[in-house]
C-alpha cells in the first residue's frame, strides 16, 4: 500500500513510500525516452541520499522490519503502439538501489 508520495525524509525528497505490513519501500521513478535508458539517470547522489533515507528509517521506525529501496524505470518509446492501443509502449522495470550500487563498485 502506498503510504507517501513526494515526501521528504531526513531531508531526502522520496517519491513513493510504500509498507506491507512491518516491510517498507521507498521508491524513486525515473522516465525516460527510448532509446535512453530511465536506470542510467539515477546518479551517485542521489543512491547516497536515498540510502541515507533508509538508514534513517530503519533507526527510528520500530516496527519496520525490513526497508528497501527501489527504482522505478519507465521507459517510453513513443514510435511504437502501447499493448492496450492507447499511447506510447511503455516498460516498466525495477532494480534494488543497493545492487545498483554494489554493480557499479566492479
Amino acid at each position: 500500500m502506498i503510504v507517501a508520495r513526494n515526501v521528504s525524509i531526513a531531508f531526502v525528497e522520496v517519491d513513493i513510500v510504500a509498507r506491507r505490513g512491518r516491510d517498507y519501500a521507498l521508491v524513486e521513478v525515473k522516465t525516460a525516452k527510448a532509446p535512453a535508458l530511465p536506470e542510467t539517470s539515477l546518479c551517485e547522489e542521489q543512491r547516497r541520499r536515498l540510502l541515507h533515507a533508509r538508514d534513517h528509517i530503519r533507526s527510528r521506525t520500530r516496527e519496520a522490519r525490513h526497508v528497501e529501496v527501489l527504482l522505478a524505470a519507465v521507459a517510453v518509446d513513443p514510435s511504437l503502439p502501447s499493448d492496450a492501443g492507447a499511447g506510447p509502449k511503455t516498460e516498466l522495470r525495477f532494480f534494488r538501489i543497493g545492487e545498483l550500487e554494489e554493480d557499479s563498485r566492479h
